[in-house]
Formats: structure tokens, sequence, C-alpha cells
């Protein structure tokens, strides 16, 4: 009765607060360091209360994102009694006591749109224990601090650039591509729930993706409100060769580029040679034009080879890897 009696005060402060107008506002860029009004990411405004403050810290939407009891602002927030925290879409994330900044008490966190929660119990000696778990975990797909592999991004490229094993038979078909992964770090750092969400087309390059990751050592877990959570991750692992290759575009449903880049796939190249040459460049797409650039290539006109790189490029999205392609094989073989 006592946690109810607190929430609905609160709540009663809170919408109070909600429609006064204030003056003090202090904007905090994404790391909760104060910034101009330019750089924000949050903002803060407060009022005087019989006891101290209540604290209302908002997204730059104007949602909430945190509404606590404080008994002193300035040179640093001092959080003492009731605290409210939200996502930026409203939901609730948690709510619990403080006392000089420690959370005290029973902790009540929140799941599923607040449809399941759990309750963690804070004792003044620093420890803290479980008291009722939630049904199933959330898995934030966007949290406070990303989950890291040990060392960043640049350690990350080196692991896999020594773990990485070309498949021979892919490697001796010119194939090529990018998987795109997506796996769960947990709160220990640990990865699982493995998938791939676009692969290569072919199967041992994806299966070589799923074992490189699976071989990653513990990665630094993502964080909310200072506490290590389960997130998603997407990572793209790019097979490519110095020499131009072919690449298959799983998502592409025109049935002449699937009939070629089905028969190049299976190592039928040379069939697929004499298909694309009745391909009208004029009408055809850009994944068809790149295979058939690849094509004339490797069976030595060169020049009608160059000829569809430089098509390419006119047409071609400027970041998509095609583009990259084209480009580097044009400026490497045709200048």
């Amino acid at each position: 009765m006592k946690l109810v009696i607190q929430i609905f005060i609160l709540l009663i402060c809170f919408n109070s607060f909600c429609q006064e107008d204030f003056k003090d506002t202090t904007w905090f860029d994404l790391d909760w360091k104060v910034s101009g009004k330019t750089n924000a990411q949050f903002y803060r405004v407060y009022k005087k209360t019989k006891n101290g403050f209540l604290v209302h810290d908002k997204y730059l939407n104007n949602q909430s994102q945190m509404v606590v009891e404080a008994t002193a602002i300035n040179p640093k927030l001092m959080k003492n009694g009731h605290g409210i925290y939200f996502y930026s879409n409203g939901i609730k994330v948690e709510q619990g006591n403080y006392s000089d900044n420690n959370k005290i008490g029973d902790w009540v966190k929140y799941f599923n749109g607040g449809k399941d929660s759990s309750i963690t119990r804070y004792k003044s000696d620093g420890s803290s224990e479980v008291i009722r778990r939630s049904s199933e975990q959330e898995i934030y797909t966007i949290v406070e601090v990303q989950a890291e592999f040990p060392g960043g991004i640049s350690e990350m490229i080196k692991f896999i650039q020594n773990n990485l094993k070309y498949p021979e038979n892919a490697r001796k078909l010119l194939l090529g591509g990018k998987a795109f992964l997506k796996f769960v770090v947990n709160e220990d750092g640990n990865i699982n729930n493995t998938e791939i969400i676009k692969g290569t087309g072919n199967k041992e390059m994806d299966e070589e993706a799923i074992r490189v990751l699976k071989l990653m050592p513990k990665w630094k877990p993502a964080s909310m409100k200072g506490e290590n959570v389960k997130c998603y991750f997407n990572l793209p692992l790019s097979f490519s060769l110095t020499e131009p290759f072919y690449t298959y575009n799983i998502f592409n449903k025109n049935e002449q580029y699937l009939k070629i880049a089905s028969l190049i796939f299976e190592g039928k190249a040379s069939e697929a040679y004499f298909l694309v040459k009745d391909v009208d460049d004029t009408k055809a797409d850009i994944d068809l034009l790149y295979d058939k650039a690849i094509l004339y290539f490797t069976y030595t006109d060169r020049k009608k080879s160059c000829e569809i790189f430089e098509k390419i490029n006119q047409l071609a999205d400027k970041g998509s890897s095609i583009y990259k392609n084209s480009d580097k094989y044009y400026n490497q073989y045709c200048n």
C-alpha cells in the first residue's frame, strides 16, 4: 500500500508539473553531458517542492525520460525519493526509490510494453537480489550504450580477417557477396540466436559467416540505466576477391536475372555466358547488368565488359556495393 500511495502522489505532482511553464532548462547530449541546444538529445526542467525538487528529464520529442524526486539540483543532481523512467514512446521502463542517488528497496522493471515485469530488491549495503523475474527477458533493439566487440570495430575487423576462411569452391567459381547477420548479445557478453537476415546466395559462404560469428569472444554488453541488458546486433560480413567476382541478390525476382544468376552460382557460368548475350542492356536491371559485365570480363570480351561497367556507374546508387565493385573494376581494367 505504501508503494501505491507513493506512486499516486508522484503522479499527481507529475501531472501538475507537466502543466506549468518552466524557464530553467538544461540541455544534455547523448552521454548526458551538459551541451548547447543544437547538440542536445535530452533536456531537463524542474520545480521546487516542499521537500526539495521534482525533476523532469525529457526527450527532444517532449516525451518524458525521467521524473524523480531530488534534494539537490546543482552542482550535482541528488536523487532522493521516487523515480520513474520512460522510453521515448512514453512506455515505462522502470520505477522505484532512491537514497542519495542509490537505488533502494523494490524496483519494478517493465517488459513487453508493460505486460510483464520483474522486481529487484536493492539493499543498503549495495547488494541486490531478484525477487521476481519476468517470464521473458526483453531483448532491446535501441539501447543507451551499444554492445561492443572487445577493443572496438577495428579489433573486430582484425578478428574477422584472421578467422574468415574463404570457401574454396566459392573462390573457384568467383563467387562473392555480403551476408547480413543478426544475433543477440546477452547481459554477460556472450552471443547467441545467430541468424542470417540476408544471405550471399551461397550456402558455404553463409555457413562460414555464422562459424566466424560463433568464434567471437565475449562482447562488452549493452546497457540501460547503467545495467547490462540483452540487445540485438546486426553485422554485415563481406566475401570479396581481388579479381572481378559474381554476386547474388536474393531479393531480385526478375526471371531473367534469376535464371542467369542461378547458373553462375551452380558452377555453370559458361551456360550463363551464352544466355546473357541475348540480354538487352537498355532494359536489364543493375544486378543483371553486373553479372553480364563479369561474364564478358571472364570470357575475354573486355571491351564489352568495360562498356557495361560504365553504364552501371551511371545508373547505380553511388553507395551500393555493386557500384563500388563496378567503379573499381572500371578504373582498374578499363582506363
